[in-house]
């Protein structure tokens, strides 16, 4: 159901109402149709009158400024009305180009205008091939919907388990600190167990070795000479990358 700000009275669908319901809501808009055009008239006729204060605003001198606040203040145009206004301003900038959305978004009253400049406009383009428009509780709901989704979206302060434990590995890799460890799969095997653990699952990749590797053989080199200098107990100095034992 169209709830089009300038005509909703030609737009009450009222079929799928019981009969009692039906006549409850005609009674209503008879009461309401000869006092329509005031309401309506009236909340137009304040929003002419503050987009044209601030078409002239720039202009104003301080003082006038002040007086005419104080005017615009007592007829329920306040800071906030206006700062409804400005909003709404800069979305119809961005629909300029498309006379019909452009149209279609004037259709609304300013405080949805205002809702609808803080929705995506993958939502305005489907509400304007519904045919139809919004409510102000509408918009509030998909906005509140939006920043749920967004506040659920991992962040720094809540990074998944698996985020933080890639983070930890690729800090090691990038550090000088562990100097054989250059993958995020060597991180994750040193930071997997116990160093008895670790030293076993090395001890058996050493055991099934059945053919040719340069840079295992490199590390096999770097073991045999660690073994060696810890035997001796002599300050030994390990080299920063695989490519420097040679």
């Amino acid at each position: 159901m169209s709830t089009n700000y300038y005509n909703p009275l030609a737009l009450i669908d009222v079929t799928t109402l019981s009969e009692k319901g039906q006549q409850q809501v005609n009674d209503f808009i008879e009461y309401l149709r000869p006092r329509y055009n005031t309401i309506k008239d009236g909340e137009i006729t304040k929003e002419e009158v503050a987009r044209h204060y601030l078409e002239m605003e720039a202009s104003y001198t301080d003082g006038a400024k002040a007086r005419i606040s104080t005017l615009t203040e007592g007829l329920g145009i306040s800071k906030g009305y206006l700062s409804k206004i400005r909003n709404a301003g800069k979305l119809l900038e961005e629909y300029s180009g498309n006379p019909t959305a452009s149209k279609w978004i004037e259709e609304h009253p300013v405080s949805c205008q205002y809702l609808m400049g803080k929705v995506s406009h993958n939502d305005l383009h489907k509400k304007i091939s519904s045919g139809t428009h919004f409510t102000k509780s509408e918009l509030e709901t998909i906005i509140k919907k939006n920043k749920e989704e967004t506040v659920s979206q991992p962040t720094e302060e809540t990074k998944t388990h698996y985020q933080l434990q890639q983070e930890k590995f690729k800090q090691m890799v990038e550090s000088d600190e562990k100097q054989l460890i250059r993958t995020t799969g060597a991180a994750a095997c040193y930071m997997s167990g116990t160093r008895k653990d670790i030293l076993a699952a090395a001890a058996q990749v050493l055991y099934d070795i059945k053919y040719q590797d340069k840079n295992l053989e490199k590390i096999l080199e770097v073991i045999k000479t660690l073994s060696q200098k810890a035997l001796e107990k002599e300050p030994y100095v390990a080299p920063s990358r695989l490519s420097e034992v040679k």
